[in-house]
């Protein structure tokens, strides 16, 4: 009994900090601001007012063809450069293409902006593709009790699965 009561606690603390209260970077002046899709609008209204702060003369919009972000995309009169790279399905995929805008950009630092949530297996899985500096922002995600149930466990389940899924 009292092993089963030291996970539950253990899961619960760990929950509360990994998923709830992640902890984030201060944003820095950096190469990029990166956005992950997903969310319910929230990293969209985040790295948009990173961005227009001046942070990065880049605001990259995985998947941006949707709503909001479709009219960024095809925006030309901002003070900073939008790219919307196709949509690549996964957390690790929008890893991958970060490598590669990383690499063709010649980009040593960003700013990763994804919901609170997501920000911990996040941040973890692209600094598996990229080498520089990850300033990791969460946005804070409004999901009610039952949203934020089923997404902390989909992140614990994804948290397990990277465990054993190494590499970019």
């Amino acid at each position: 009994m009292v092993p089963l009561v030291l996970v539950v606690i253990l899961g619960a603390v760990l929950t509360d900090r990994w998923f709830l209260r992640p902890a984030e970077d201060r944003p820095e002046p950096s190469d990029a601001v990166i956005m992950l899709a997903g969310g319910e609008g929230e990293r969209l209204v985040r790295a948009r007012a990173l961005a227009d702060e001046g942070l990065a003369p880049v605001l990259v919009i995985m998947n941006g063809n949707a709503g909001e972000g479709r009219r960024l995309c095809r925006a030309g009169d901002l003070a900073y450069e939008v790219i919307c790279p196709d949509n690549a399905g996964t957390t690790r995929g929008e890893a991958r293409a970060i490598r590669a805008l990383a690499a063709d950009r010649g980009w040593r630092s960003i700013i990763l902006v994804t919901s609170d949530f997501h920000l911990r297996r996040a941040s973890s899985t692209v600094a598996r593709c990229f080498d520089g500096t990850i300033h990791r922002v969460a946005a804070e995600s409004d999901l009610g009790v039952g949203g934020t149930i089923w997404a902390v466990a989909r992140e614990w389940a994804a948290t397990g699965r990277d465990a054993v899924l190494r590499g970019c």
